[in-house]
């Protein structure tokens, strides 16, 4: 069975080249090959494409050979997909699920935490290290590194704030056409919407804007809008246009990539998000607060409304539960809201996440 097309070095520096490992990090240079020399092979964006009989057919002849690994695994699918449509991520499992399924398998599983809450590295073996004081500093390094760059991100948000874009800019390119608006129920990748979404003028998908399928979920997108920082990656990947930071403006971390690269980037107002808050009890999911937006400048020809079921089939941009997200969020009033709007306003479309495009 291959395994992969990199050698061990050679799948560990990409890791690191990336910024997608945070253990060990490439600035302790003596961790390389200590971590090298004791597995055999590193598994990167590997075990997640894999179905479940393939997976359990892996786990077995690791087991069954002794084979010290290393997988790197994330939890949501890829921000890539396959040219016939698919995501490259198929086993989308929450960490929970990872560990209880490898540990079914191997006896000595360890997990270590990266610098995501989506992602974990786990190791067949025990790792074994010279310095265990040199390890507690290479975890203190990465902590740090992550408050150097949250505040790079906040000081990198004023400069953004001062020459980000107004809303009533970012309605205007909305002014006149048909706007897709595609949420992120799991329910709609029971559909076959894609073409339909992708022959909308515009296309705002939301946070992290899976597509874990181009059938279901169309290919374009032309803002995406979202609530917590994302990475370049995803965002140059989707190929957008620009984005709307909708989070309160006390939770101001913009990512500085949209400065550095000159990114047009609308801020929703605070009045504007305080006074949806105030209607709803609590706060508006982000899909909700677009949706205020678009019905508030009323420029559009048309809006279609696809993957938005309140929270019947959970999300696709995240692994939270169904009560954490009810506690979160007012789901059935955001509901009302919305079958109103579309009973008040004839051009505005609703596309129910689980049917097909007939």
């Amino acid at each position: 069975m291959m395994y992969g097309s990199y050698s061990n070095w050679q799948v560990l520096c990409l890791s690191l080249a990336k910024g997608q490992v945070a253990f060990p990090q490439s600035v302790d240079e003596e961790f390389l090959p200590e971590l090298s020399a004791q597995c055999t092979y590193i598994f990167y964006d590997v075990i997640e494409t894999l179905n479940p009989q393939e997976l359990e057919t892996l786990l077995i002849d690791i087991k069954q050979k002794n084979i010290p690994v290393v997988f790197y695994i994330k939890t949501l699918y890829s921000h890539n997909i396959h040219p016939d449509g698919r995501n490259k991520v198929t086993n989308v499992k929450p960490l929970d699920w990872w560990q209880s399924t490898l540990s079914e398998h191997l006896n000595h599983l360890r997990k270590f935490k990266t610098g995501s809450s989506h992602e974990a590295i786990f190791t067949s073996f025990e790792p074994k290290f010279r310095s265990k004081l040199l390890y507690r500093i290479n975890l203190h390094k990465i902590r740090l590194g992550k408050k150097v760059r949250k505040k790079l991100d906040e000081l990198y948000s004023k400069k953004i704030t001062r020459k980000s874009i107004k809303s009533e800019e970012l309605l205007s390119a909305c002014k006149g056409k048909t706007v897709a608006v595609v949420g992120n129920a799991q329910s709609l990748s029971n559909s076959d919407y894609g073409d339909q979404i992708d022959n909308y003028d515009v296309v705002i998908r939301f946070n992290s804007a899976p597509i874990p399928d181009a059938k279901s979920h169309g290919r374009r997108t032309t803002f995406i809008a979202t609530s917590f920082p994302i990475s370049w990656e995803l965002f140059e990947t989707r190929g957008a246009d620009g984005l709307i930071w909708a989070a309160p403006h006390k939770e101001l971390q913009i990512p500085s990539w949209i400065y550095q690269n000159d990114v047009p980037c609308a801020i929703l107002e605070q009045i504007f998000l305080d006074s949806i808050t105030h209607q709803l009890g609590k706060p508006a999911t982000t899909g909700h607060l677009i949706l205020r937006l678009l019905q508030k400048g009323n420029q559009y020809k048309e809006v279609g409304l696809f993957g938005f079921d309140f929270f019947s089939s959970a999300t696709n941009s995240s692994h939270i539960s169904t009560e954490l997200a009810h506690k979160h969020h007012s789901y059935n009033v955001e509901k009302s809201w919305v079958q109103s709007w579309i009973r008040e306003d004839k051009h505005v479309k609703y596309y129910p996440a689980n049917q097909a495009n007939n």
